[in-house]
């Protein structure tokens, strides 16, 4: 991926959008106004590590208020969901079945959980590792806009379009007028970059005025 270009991921079917948005939908109404509930009305005396679970729970239903809207945009809280539940299944649920120790409450929590198999058919896993997994990480600290892309956001009009003079010096076909201008859109890329610019830009920018207004060379 080139520096400045937008990245691109696989699109999403608009089923499973749909998808998605009803489960967020069904989280935030079903779970929220149950877990709502007893954390308001029914949480004096409850153990600390329910407490603590409802409390978790709560957070969920209510983001998941976003998802409704934004089902793309909340996907990690999607990912989230199913990642604990798929791990309670696995590594609790399972192994306490393989060992005979099927209690009420894994049973009765079983029957919450189970129901997340169905998001491995509807998720876009495609779109999921393309986005979250191969797409370079975010930089630590800030880049240097790239050279050409300043050049071209001169060219184009960018702060340039804000300065009629020096542009209309260049559109002139003066040599002499086309230095001073483009010194000028040089020293504002700079400004523009608050200091991480490398000024030698002046010939790069001479070189694409030339080719776009024609000038004469007089000894530059």
């Amino acid at each position: 991926m080139q520096n400045g270009q937008q990245p691109t991921f696989p699109p999403i079917a608009a089923w499973r959008v749909n998808i998605i948005r009803l489960v967020f939908l069904l989280m935030a109404g079903f779970m929220g106004s149950f877990v709502w509930y007893r954390l308001i009305f029914e949480s004096a005396d409850i153990p600390v590590q329910q407490g603590l679970a409802r409390s978790m729970l709560a957070a969920l239903a209510l983001l998941s208020l976003l998802g409704v809207r934004y089902p793309v945009q909340m996907l990690p809280l999607m990912i989230y969901e199913v990642a604990w539940k798929t791990i309670w299944l696995l590594l609790i649920a399972f192994r306490a079945w393989l060992a005979g120790k099927w209690t009420y409450d894994i049973e009765a929590l079983f029957q919450d959980c189970i129901g997340i198999v169905l998001a491995y058919i509807f998720m876009p896993w495609r779109y999921v590792w393309a986005r979250y997994v191969i797409q370079p990480m975010e930089p630590l600290r800030r880049l240097k806009q790239p050279r050409a892309k300043i050049v071209a956001e001169l060219l184009a009009g960018g702060k340039a379009k804000e300065q009629q003079y020096p542009r209309q010096m260049i559109a002139d076909g003066e040599m002499r007028n086309a230095e001073l201008a483009a010194d000028a859109l040089v020293r504002q890329a700079a400004h523009d970059a608050q200091g991480n610019f490398e000024l030698p830009l002046r010939q790069t920018v001479l070189q694409s005025f030339h080719g776009r207004h024609g000038g004469r060379r007089r000894g530059i």
